[in-house]
This record gives C-alpha cells, structure tokens and sequence, in this order.
C-alpha cells in the first residue's frame, strides 16, 4: 500500500490517499469534498492545475457572425489547422474588445478597477464583485476542460441564462453564454 499527500489545487486542502497502484487512478476524476472542484486524479496527483496561469492577452475582435439561415454576403474565416492551436480557449466579454486566451491554469474573474485583484478584469461594471467567479482550464485527454464556480454566495454566476448554484462547479461546453454581474461573456474552444 502507497499513502500519498494530495493537495486540491484550488482551495489548498491537503488529503491523504492510500492505494495499491496509483495506475488505476487514470481514469478516476478528483473531486474536492471542501470546495467541489472536479479534476482527473493523475492531474492532481502530478500538481498540475493549481500553478498561476500566463497572461492573458487581448485579442483583435470576432470576426461578424453571419445571419441564421445563411442568408447575406459574409465570407467564411477558414480555420487554422495548426495542432499548436488546437487546445486554444478563449473567453471574449460582449461589446467590448475584450478575448481573452485562457491557457490551462487557474483564474479569478473579476471586476476591472484599480483594486481588483482578479487575473481576468473582465469590464469596469459595478454589478460585478472584483472577485466574482474561479475558471479553472486544463487539457483533459487532449482536449480542453473548463469549469467555472461562484466565489461569493451574493454575487450568482449565470449561464445560458440558468443560474449556477453557489460553490457547485459546471463544466463549460464550446458556446456557453457567462454573466456575471450585467456582462456576458461567450466561452469558445
């Protein structure tokens, strides 16, 4: 029997796991009983997940959206099938120019003010707490994962206009429409 010390890398707690053969974890997920967030167990198990993620970097805005039914004159962007850019997430804030790259790691959405201490200062909206929501990304048998939980019981995360129940974590899905506060933002893979 091996005993080994796991730490959940979002909220620090330290448990302790006693196996036979740590192999048998690969298909195992992780979830902490503190604070719920989900990962796959050789992920927690190697400390990946809870390190600072990169910067993030603006991006140029989308290009237009054409209308339902294909109607009109827009010219399709044709896709860049460059495997470096596969696992690109990107979360862009509505009506601004705001996209940001999200790289796998983890980030506290917030406000954006001179006192927000959020990794992502999504726009200067007073609706929004300065530490609103956590969005932890990660490359999960090579694809990305992204879940997102409410850090405030007073501030609601609301997606596709449902809203997330507090500290309960839900995995994004390509297209999912975030508000917090009065911004919305669209989740892209």
């Amino acid at each position: 029997m091996t005993t080994q010390i796991i730490t959940c890398p979002v909220c620090k707690k330290k448990y302790k796991l006693t196996t036979e053969n740590l192999s048998h974890l690969s298909n195992q997920v992780f979830t902490c009983p503190n604070c719920k967030f989900t990962a796959p167990f050789l992920t927690v198990l190697k400390g990946l997940g809870g390190e600072k993620p990169n910067l993030t970097q603006e991006m140029p805005p989308l290009p237009p959206t054409p209308p339902p039914g294909g109607g009109g004159s827009h010219n399709p962007t044709k896709v860049n099938k460059n495997p470096a850019q596969q696992h690109q997430v990107f979360l862009t804030v509505a009506g601004t120019n705001s996209r940001f790259i999200l790289n796998p790691g983890l980030y506290i959405l917030g406000r954006k003010s001179s006192d927000s201490q959020a990794t992502l200062q999504l726009a200067p909206d007073i609706s929004m707490s300065r530490l609103h929501a956590r969005l932890s990304v990660q490359i999960v048998e090579g694809k990305p994962m992204a879940q997102i939980i409410g850090l405030k019981e007073n501030n609601p995360v609301i997606i596709n206009g449902k809203l997330l129940p507090f500290a309960r974590p839900y995995t994004l899905k390509n297209g999912d429409i975030l508000q917090l506060g009065r911004t919305q933002c669209q989740f892209t893979t």
